[in-house]
């Protein structure tokens, strides 16, 4: 397995004192799947060479922080079932001597999933009096622990992270808090609802926490966790939120923090209604088309009457049904024609020919024929799909 590879480059350049090769290694690894990665670390922690625990411990920690949260899941489910006869309920001593040092939590967060209840135990003891945010997350792991014993350590550990002081550790723990609450043992807990409460407690500190995250953390689910809670606030943080929502570099972020929209105040849905209404997702455009419904202005109209235009199907269909609930009568077909005989942008010529294919007729076709040469491919290409459609008339 390539996972194998890396960490014995790993290791022997650590051994050899080579850092470059030692930085490639790690960052390679972080790219391997997470749980993988920690079932191959983990009897790694019974080596007698104390260097190689503290390299395989170092390596656990940073694959643990660069992880997703939801995938802390699939790294518990990848441990339990991985061969447990290493530890017998007893931790290696290497880590036992590693435990209260930078790197010792990597380890103790590989020993708090393993199979063995006794060692998951003693490791969730070594991770309670811990200052590392990432202390909380690999905590509340545990909170659904089968064995009860570890379950009530867990939950004693995390009542203390549970403080207005450590808002910044609980945004990050936010995707695992929003997972209890669909388990059975703890959602009873409680814990998810006091996160919650302890965030609006903080007031600015705890929104100042949540916009950090929006823009920073590098799991795309705290980000969109974090917009969430700010969609709920002030305007002004909503706004915000959603702007940086919208650009972010994750679909999924997007088109969650789209959806969110709807649920905000009048005031915050008109502010980015012209941000959706430009998003490269068809999903989130056709929710600019939503926010307008029923809105008399002018702006509203003229951008409705864009949309009738648009590249996809789905929202030039919505978009004209829109205009004929406002009462309105208008020729695409002309207005397409009209767009195609001026200069015009890219976008423009996209939208046009999209109409055509819908409205357009076989006479069309030498109006369509020189734009399948245009030097932009996606007009090329669309006026392409458009001359195949009339001519099938």
């Amino acid at each position: 397995m390539i996972e194998d590879d890396v960490i014995e480059r790993l290791v022997g350049a650590a051994e050899d004192g080579l850092e470059a090769a030692k930085r490639d290694a790690m960052a390679e690894l972080l790219r391997c799947s997470p749980a993988r990665v920690a079932a191959r670390l983990l009897p790694r922690l019974t080596d007698d060479d104390p260097k190689v625990v503290r390299v395989v411990a170092a390596a656990a920690a940073a694959v643990l922080r660069h992880a997703p949260s939801r995938s802390l899941w699939a790294v518990d489910r990848e441990l339990r079932g991985s061969s447990p006869w290493l530890f017998h309920g007893v931790p290696p001593p290497r880590v036992a001597e590693l435990a209260s040092g930078p790197d010792g939590i990597g380890a103790i967060g590989l020993l708090s999933m393993q199979r063995n209840g006794y060692t998951r135990e003693q490791a969730v003891c070594w991770l309670a009096p811990l200052e590392d945010p990432l202390a909380l997350r690999l905590l509340l792991s545990r909170l659904n622990d089968p064995v009860p014993n570890v379950a009530e350590a867990a939950m004693g550990a995390v009542q203390s992270w549970i403080d207005v002081r450590r808002t910044t550790a609980i945004v990050l723990a936010l995707p695992l808090l929003d997972a209890m609450r669909h388990t059975v043992r703890a959602a009873r807990s409680g814990i998810a609802e006091r996160a919650e409460t302890t965030l609006r407690m903080a007031g600015p500190t705890g929104r100042r926490a949540l916009r950090d995250a929006v823009r920073t953390a590098t799991d795309e689910d705290v980000r969109g966790a974090a917009i969430a809670r700010l969609c709920q606030g002030p305007p002004s943080d909503a706004i915000e939120a959603v702007q940086l929502g919208l650009a972010d570099g994750s679909p999924r972020v997007r088109l969650a923090t789209a959806r969110w929209v709807i649920r905000c105040p009048l005031t915050v849905q008109q502010a980015v209604v012209s941000m959706l209404a430009a998003n490269p997702s068809p999903t989130i455009r056709l929710l600019s088309l939503r926010i307008r419904r029923g809105d008399p202005s002018d702006e509203a109209h003229r951008a409705v009457l864009g949309r009738c235009f648009d590249g996809n199907a789905v929202v030039r269909y919505h978009a004209r049904c829109q205009l004929r609930e406002r009462g309105d009568t208008v020729d695409f077909r002309a207005l397409a024609l009209a767009r195609l005989d001026e200069p015009s942008e890219p976008d423009v010529l996209v939208g046009a020919l999209a109409v055509l294919s819908d409205l357009g007729r076989r006479e069309d076709l030498p109006r369509v024929e020189p734009l399948v040469e245009h030097p932009r491919r996606r007009v090329a290409r669309e006026a392409a799909r458009t001359r195949a459609i009339l001519s099938m008339g």
